[in-house]
């Protein structure tokens, strides 16, 4: 056993490593968690990893620069062995985990005897649910396959949606646009039933609503192996309504396999507008979760209120609980989310291809993802890393109305907004603090980097200014006064359409 001194600074020298080798400080210091080292065998050291996704995928094609890492802490050539948490199996046929965690050991409820009767009298269960399976005895790949082989009753013989083992808290990235969304999410899942319920997500599509529905559920999964977690999208809800409750006559299945649910996440909740019965049935649904104490996660395009022909009274259970939105990501998630996306999929891209995508891809996290699947599949192809050339053929093609910033530059923003706000370009350029000459300065070093790309140091440059703190702080005064100031939101407005214009020009 290796005392906890010699561990802690394998730790730090190891996620400094992957955080110059490019990984996010969040990924870099879960990965630092999931390996500390526990035992040390002749020439090898052994760390479990409870993450199969994380020790297969992120750590293990990494193992060399461990190695590097655990020769400078203890002076010798060891090798890294990452293996998972040893099984065995019980006379039920089920495995079991050698680990001894206190955390998996707690209960979703207080009185689970109360909630669960049929542990109690050993029986299994009469409707189908997916029966979780630990994590950390399965590789991600396998979760399906093994749920599938469970001898359990389905509706119809319909195959239940399941979890993605690869959308958990670890590879979501975090950032000012969806923090609050992420934090919510995570003390949920720590204690599902006893805080937030319902827990209501809104947020346009593809900012990463279903990522955390899906970390939700798998972190309850690893902490409460035994929980009933149902996973649907809106539309399976009103399948089982209608096709298998009301159609075939079943409908008490149907709301047996909903309310013995211990966790009930619901994915586009606003698709159930103009269903009236499904209505009913998710109104009297919820209402009895929610008395039992059990966990609902739900998401949604819309703010609750705003979901066109929803029943008030079904609003007004979404209203009780707490409520977070994801807002898109500003310029700089943008860029944090494209490096980190790149480095997973093993795609080479400097800074400068990152600001130009970022540029581009405003709407969602799903736009990134698409750009850079394109961009990895022409290096695989080409052999060659991504060019600034190769990224604006790709972005024109998804971006064909002419959006595509390739002749703007420096020179022509500044030319924008010194004639928007009727000031000179020596005063534009210059070191005058009168307000109106600051006010535009500030703007156009903002709109220097947000439409175009351009990094602090070029905009320092090219505003003739020694120390790019200038220019951070230009960009920290925009953002305040786009929160606060009316009129100055108004021109920043102004000056950036009349941008837009011009390059659409162009």
């Amino acid at each position: 056993m290796l005392d906890k001194e010699s561990n802690q600074i394998f730790s730090e020298k190891l996620r400094t490593r992957f955080i110059e080798l490019g990984l996010s400080k969040q990924t870099a210091t879960k990965i630092t968690k999931l390996i500390t080292p526990v035992k040390i065998d002749g020439n090898t050291i052994i760390s479990y990893c409870s993450d199969a996704f994380y020790r297969d995928h992120i750590i293990s094609p990494k193992i060399e620069e461990i190695e590097k890492i655990a020769k400078d802490c203890w002076g010798k050539a060891y090798d890294f062995k990452i293996e998972g948490y040893p099984i065995e199996e019980n006379s039920s046929g089920k495995t079991k985990s050698f680990k001894t965690n206190k955390e998996s050991q707690i209960t979703l409820f207080p009185d689970e005897n109360n909630y669960f009767p049929e542990k109690k009298k050993k029986l299994k269960p009469k409707i189908s649910f997916q029966e979780i399976i630990p994590a950390n005895t399965i590789k991600p790949e396998e979760i399906n396959q093994k749920i599938d082989e469970k001898n359990t009753l389905q509706i119809n013989n319909e195959k239940p949606r399941t979890l993605d083992a690869t959308q958990n808290f670890g590879t979501f990235i975090r950032c000012e646009s969806n923090l609050v969304a992420y934090s919510a999410c995570e003390a949920v899942a720590k204690n599902p039933g006893n805080l937030s319920n319902p827990l209501f997500i809104y947020g346009a599509t593809g900012l990463g609503k279903t990522h955390l529905l899906h970390s939700v559920g798998n972190e309850i999964i690893q902490k409460i192996p035994n929980a009933k977690i149902l996973y649907i999208t809106s539309e399976d809800f009103v399948n089982d309504v209608i096709h298998r409750g009301i159609r075939v006559g079943k409908m008490d299945e149907v709301r047996s396999k909903y309310s013995a649910c211990d966790v009930l996440l619901v994915d586009d909740i606003q698709f159930l507008e103009k269903k009236d019965a499904c209505q009913i049935e998710f109104f009297h649904t919820f209402n009895e979760l929610y008395q039992k104490r059990k966990q609902i996660v739900i998401t949604s395009d819309k703010f609750p209120k705003d979901i066109p022909n929803i029943e008030e009274r079904l609003k007004s259970r979404f209203l009780q609980g707490l409520l977070v939105d994801i807002e898109p990501p500003g310029f700089e998630d943008r860029v944090a989310i494209i490096e980190t996306k790149a480095n997973l999929i093993g795609l080479k891209i400097n800074q400068e291809i990152s600001f130009l995508i970022a540029t581009h891809a405003k709407t969602n996290v799903r736009e990134i993802q698409g750009l850079l699947k394109d961009l990895l599949m022409n290096q695989h192809m080409t052999g060659r890393s991504p060019t600034i050339e190769s990224v604006t053929t790709i972005l024109k093609r998804r971006f064909p109305t002419g959006s595509v910033e390739s002749t703007i530059d420096t020179a022509a923003i500044q030319k924008v907004v010194a004639n928007h706000f009727q000031i000179k370009m020596a005063d534009l350029m210059g070191q005058s603090r009168q307000q109106k000459f600051v006010i535009a300065r500030h703007i156009a070093m903002f709109l220097a980097k947000e439409m175009i790309g351009l990094q602090i140091v070029a905009i320092a440059n090219a505003f003739g200014k020694k120390d790019h703190t200038t220019v951070l702080h230009a960009m920290s005064k925009v953002k305040e006064l786009l929160d606060k100031d009316d009129e100055f939101r108004v021109s920043f407005i102004q000056v950036k359409r009349k941008i837009e214009a011009l390059m659409q020009s162009n």
